[in-house]
C-alpha cells in the first residue's frame, strides 16, 4: 500500500511539471479609435523553472500597425536582443529585407538558472496604433516552415523536453462606429530597392487601375538622413508635369494629361537619389499630403478613392541578384516514379541555403 501511494503521487507531481506554458493578452482597450494607440501586455501562467522559449505574436497588420515593444521583464532580464520586429533588418534568401509587420518573434534564455514567474505577470508590452476598423485576433504561433514554439524546463532539452506553449488569443472587435472601408479605385505603389553607399539608387512609381485618368497628384515622404533627392523622370507623357522638393524628406509630384488609361504595373515616375546613409540604413518612402499638394487623383468621373502601397532603400554593401530556385515542369505517366530539377540562378559565392518544397498531394506522393 505504500509503494502505491508513492507512486500515485508522483504521477501526480509529473503532471503538473508538464503543464504548457501559457501566454495571454490583456488590453484595456477592445475597441480603440482610428488613429489611437493601442498598449498589449503579453502576460503568462504557469511560467514554472524555465529556462528557454521562443515564439511569434501575429496580428493583423492592416488594423494595428507595430509601433515599439516597451515593458521588459528585468526580473528574468529580457532583453530587446531576443525580439524579431517590424522594422528590424534580417537576412531572407540570402539578402538583407525588413521584419514585416504584423508579426513578433520572441526568445529568451537562461543559461544558468531556472526561471519562475506569477501567474499574470508581464513578459513584454506591445505598443500599437489603430490604422485599421476592421476586427482582428492576436495569439501566438509557429513560424512555418523552419521554426515552432519551444518551451524548455529545468534544463530539459531531450527531444520530449519541448513542453509548449498555448493561448486563448485576444480580440480586437474593431472601432466603435465600425466605418466600411473605402474601396481602392487606384492603386499607386513604390518600388523596394537597394542602395551602395555614395552611388545613385534610383525608386519607380507604378500604377494599377489607372483608368480615365485627367491628373494625379500628392507628396513621398524619405529620411534625408539617408537619401538625397536628385532627381525625377515621368515615364509617361502628358501636358504638365512636375516633382519640387517642397521641405527637408518631402517631395511634391504633379501630372496633368487628358483622359489617360494605363496596364497595371506601369512605371510612371523614377526618382533619383544619392545613398548617402550607413550599411543596414533603411529609408521608407511613403505617399501623403505635401506642405503644399494634397493627395488626389482626379478621372473622368471625379476623385478616386487612393490605396498606396510604400517603398524603401536599404543602404547595402553590394547589391545583388537574388539567388532564384525553379521546379522544373515534368510530364509524368500516372503510377509512376518522376523526379522533378531543381534549377539555380545567380547562384554565386553561397555557403548556405535552406529552402521547402511543396505540392499538391493528391496528385503525388513522395
Amino acid at each position: 500500500m505504500k509503494h502505491t501511494i508513492t507512486l500515485v503521487l508522483f504521477l501526480l507531481i509529473g503532471f503538473g511539471a508538464s503543464a504548457q506554458l501559457q501566454i495571454n493578452f490583456e488590453s484595456v482597450d477592445t475597441m480603440p479609435d482610428q488613429g489611437t494607440p493601442v498598449s498589449v501586455d503579453v502576460t503568462v501562467a504557469d511560467f514554472v523553472d524555465i529556462v528557454n522559449l521562443q515564439f511569434w505574436v501575429y496580428w493583423d497588420s492592416t488594423v494595428l500597425e507595430f509601433d515599439t515593444i516597451t515593458n521588459l521583464n528585468q526580473d528574468i532580464g529580457m532583453n530587446l536582443d531576443g525580439f524579431n520586429y517590424p522594422g528590424n533588418m534580417i537576412i531572407e534568401n540570402g539578402m538583407p529585407a525588413i521584419y514585416q509587420d504584423g508579426k513578433i518573434g520572441v526568445s529568451w534564455q537562461d543559461a544558468i538558472n531556472t526561471q519562475t514567474l506569477d501567474d499574470g505577470d508581464t513578459l513584454f508590452s506591445i505598443l500599437l496604433n489603430t490604422v485599421g476598423c476592421t476586427s482582428t485576433d492576436m495569439t501566438i504561433g509557429d513560424n512555418p516552415p523552419f521554426a515552432e514554439i519551444e518551451v524548455y524546463q529545468n534544463f530539459d532539452f531531450s527531444p520530449n523536453g519541448n513542453i509548449g506553449a498555448v493561448s486563448d488569443g485576444f480580440a480586437f472587435l474593431g472601432c466603435p462606429d465600425d466605418p466600411v472601408e473605402p474601396e481602392c479605385e487606384i492603386t499607386l505603389t513604390l518600388s523596394q530597392e537597394q542602395g551602395i553607399v555614395n552611388e545613385e539608387v534610383c525608386v519607380f512609381m507604378t500604377v494599377a487601375d489607372f483608368n480615365e485618368v485627367e491628373s494625379f497628384q500628392g507628396g513621398i515622404f524619405y529620411d534625408e538622413t539617408i537619401l538625397e533627392w536628385t532627381g525625377f523622370d515621368f515615364m509617361i507623357g502628358g501636358d504638365f508635369q512636375g516633382v519640387s522638393n517642397s521641405a527637408d524628406g518631402e517631395l511634391s509630384f504633379i501630372w496633368v494629361n487628358d483622359n489617360t488609361n494605363l496596364d497595371d504595373g506601369t512605371e510612371v515616375l523614377k526618382l533619383t537619389f544619392d545613398a548617402i546613409g550607413a550599411i543596414g540604413d533603411v529609408s521608407d518612402l511613403t505617399f501623403g499630403n505635401a506642405s503644399a499638394t494634397t493627395l488626389e487623383v482626379l478621372s473622368s468621373d471625379g476623385f478616386l478613392e487612393i490605396c498606396t502601397e510604400p517603398g524603401s532603400v536599404t543602404i547595402v554593401e553590394m547589391v545583388t541578384d537574388p539567388v532564384c530556385l525553379n521546379a522544373v515542369d515534368v510530364s509524368p505517366e500516372n503510377n509512376t516514379n518522376v523526379c522533378i530539377p531543381i534549377e539555380v540562378g545567380n547562384f554565386t559565392s553561397v555557403s548556405n541555403m535552406q529552402f521547402a518544397c511543396m505540392w499538391d498531394s493528391d496528385v503525388l506522393c513522395y
